[in-house]
């Protein structure tokens, strides 16, 4: 049974990322160490979200 919450709350939690991901596509200035690029906005929120859960 706990198997199931977490399963649960883990696509509920995807689901509301993904959401707050798709209302923002503004482009954004992304500073890196060596550089600087231009980005939508819904790549860096999936990238990071994906990099904390690998995490």
């Amino acid at each position: 049974m706990k198997m199931q919450w977490s399963l649960i709350l883990s696509i509920l939690f995807a689901i509301i990322i993904a959401v707050f991901a798709i209302l923002n596509v503004d482009p954004v200035q992304v500073n890196y160490l060596f550089g600087e690029a231009h980005l939508p906005l819904i790549l860096v929120i999936l990238f990071t979200a994906l990099l904390g859960a690998a995490i």
